[in-house]
């Protein structure tokens, strides 16, 4: 306790300069993308219980088989946009129906909830269930900050295997669980029908196409000259889209153990070089060159004809650019393998390890990524199941789109690279800058960032 107390003490200080240079800032739109040590692990005994009453819906998980504390109280902290906040809401609405006893008041954040959340736990103001990335997993989680979540994910019947592909392991150290995937988000092809038509492309609504095709279509798209033109397709330097293709291509990030990076292997530097061979050859476009925030907002202008981005995609287009027809199909397969890949992003439900009503905390978690709540989400629209059972609803036979990212899964890469991610990517990002905007030799700068992110993670 005396370690995790003065390493957040410090990081508080840390922080504090920060947390008042960012105050003002206006949240992201869109995602780029997100040591062991004693956690709490078991559920309180001999607490005074309190029998929940109502239940749930037939085929989800035992919710009542956790005997939530009398009078439990409990702070739900999230950040989101006000649709966001509906959506918790709802979903603590929901919870309420099976747990009636139990009181969850919501706490909405409006910007740097990444520093709020640190800081709450440096000074042991720490909400009792929250959300995290895997930025704030590699914070709290080494430093007995998280709740266990095994024993009562087994008391209800939930199992690792639930859910989807890879997701789960971001939130796992040293054999346990500390987070449950809410959602997530893969990358897919979103294609802009007008234009396609007007080029005469054929969308590959079934994902027959390769990374040929996907560069002819470019081409074929491109048009205009100046203000005017628009690009085939959105090329950013930038590892959280051409991942997809390195992985695709046979390649790695980083090595299966975790020591080095291989992003200056031979398929991963065939799969950066191919991406970039876009932009250099004036079918791909960088967001900021043509005046655009990010790639969504270069489609959503036509600024590009099509784009590799996630599920987040949807609310964004609904919301800012609701004329805008297109379509989402998977990413295309590499001519080497045959195979196709997508990176996955996810953020998780947690809970305080110092929570006064660890039972009731595990059971809103559990409820929140349980069955009934995440298909009431799902059917929304809003955003895709985290678990496996669910890559099949009936939904997705009208939305296709969010079907589209619902069975990426399957395939699937994690965007995240280790317990220091950040330090990793620096040196790749930094590199694939140079290599778009200076010419860079790409293998050589490659190898010499290798090297740096290598080191970083020793």
């Amino acid at each position: 306790m005396l370690k995790r107390r003065w390493i957040f003490t410090l990081l508080l200080v840390l922080l504090l300069p920060i947390l008042a240079a960012c105050g003002e800032e206006a949240a992201t739109t869109a995602p780029t993308s997100a040591s062991g040590g004693a956690a709490t692990t078991a559920p309180a005994t001999g607490a005074t219980t309190a029998p929940a009453t109502g239940g749930a819906t037939t085929g989800d998980y035992n919710y009542t088989a956790l005997a939530v504390e009398e009078g439990a109280t409990l702070t739900l902290v999230a950040s989101g946009n006000p649709e966001e906040q509906k959506i918790y809401q709802d979903s603590i609405d929901r919870f309420n129906a099976v747990f009636p006893n139990v009181k969850v008041t919501f706490e909405a954040v409006a910007a740097d909830y990444p520093v709020k959340i640190k800081a709450d736990a440096a000074g042991d103001t720490l909400g009792d269930v929250f959300f995290i990335d895997s930025g704030l997993f590699n914070a709290l989680a080494p430093n007995d900050i998280l709740l266990e979540l095994d024993p009562y994910m087994s008391q209800i019947g939930m199992q690792p295997s639930d859910f989807a592909g890879p997701l789960l392991t971001i939130f796992q150290l040293d054999g346990k669980t500390y987070g449950l995937p809410k959602d997530f988000g893969g990358l897919a092809v979103h294609i802009n029908n007008r234009l396609a038509q007007e080029a005469g492309v054929t969308i590959p609504e079934d994902g027959s196409w390769t990374w040929d095709d996907f560069r002819a279509a470019a081409e074929k798209l491109t048009k205009g000259d100046g203000n005017a033109k628009t690009f085939g397709t959105c090329t950013p330097p930038d590892i959280d889209r051409a991942g997809a293709f390195v992985f695709a291509n046979g390649g790695n990030i980083l090595s299966a153990d975790g020591t080095s990076a291989e992003y200056n292997q031979p398929a991963a530097v065939e799969a950066i070089t191919w991406w970039h061979s876009l932009y250099k050859d004036g079918f791909g476009a960088v967001p900021k060159e043509i005046g655009q925030d990010w790639c969504g907002a270069a489609f959503g202008n036509e600024k590009t004809a099509m784009v590799v981005e996630g599920g987040w995609m949807f609310n964004y287009m609904k919301q800012s650019f609701p004329a805008v027809e297109y379509t989402t199909v998977p990413m295309p397969t590499a001519p080497k393998t045959g195979e196709r890949a997508t990176l996955l992003f996810t953020n998780a439900w947690a809970a305080n390890a110092g929570t006064k009503f660890p039972n009731a905390a595990a059971a809103l978690i559990t409820f929140l990524v349980g069955k009934t709540n995440q298909q009431t989400i799902a059917e929304t629209g809003f955003a895709v199941s985290s678990l496996a059972s669910l890559a099949d609803l009936p939904y997705y036979d009208t939305d296709t789109k969010s079907g589209v990212i619902a069975k990426s899964a399957e395939y699937g890469k994690l965007a995240v690279y280790g317990p220091k991610n950040d330090d990793f990517r620096k040196p790749l990002l930094d590199a694939m800058e140079k290599i778009w905007l200076s010419g860079a030799d790409i293998q050589s700068t490659l190898d010499e960032a290798a090297k740096l992110s290598t080191e970083a993670i020793q």
